[in-house]
């Protein structure tokens, strides 16, 4: 019986990318929560515009978005809500913040993630937020 296991493995791990990526139930990650910064909450803009809220408490002190831009652009962004800190982590993987300016350009084209999270030095750091998004796309002249 071991030899049929062996075999049947042996068998399955070229179809899982190779014997290193091969891994049992117990081996592998927990998923993530969504709005973890590894599963940020992908963004769909209408109108180059989009507005998400939620709460931030002491279970989920930080949320992240996700969004794509195909064209240089500058994204403009509001928050009502508690004492957060907030990180912009761009295509490349560079990340900007803590705290960011209220209008960012965003030079390369790709996947950006906007992070918040509870500004554990502050007061009233859990609550209810809206956060607003607009982008608008630049051209050598400027933004149109």
């Amino acid at each position: 019986m071991s030899a049929a296991v062996v075999t049947g493995m042996v068998a399955l791990s070229p179809a899982l990318g190779g014997c290193s990526n091969w891994r049992t139930a117990a081996d592998a990650a927990p998923a993530c929560r969504r709005g973890d910064t590894a599963c940020p909450i992908e963004l769909e803009f209408t109108a180059n515009h989009a507005e998400v809220s939620g709460t931030l408490s002491p279970e989920h002190g930080s949320v992240s978005y996700a969004f794509h831009v195909t064209a240089p652009a500058q994204l403009q962004w509001s928050l009502s809500g508690p004492a957060v800190r907030v990180v912009l982590t761009r295509p490349d993987g560079d990340a900007d913040g803590p705290g960011i300016p209220a209008t960012v350009p965003l030079a390369a084209a790709g996947r950006y993630v906007f992070s918040l999270s509870s500004n554990t030095m502050a007061e009233n750091i859990y609550g209810a937020y809206r956060l607003d998004l607009r982008l608008s796309l630049t051209t050598a002249d400027g933004v149109r």
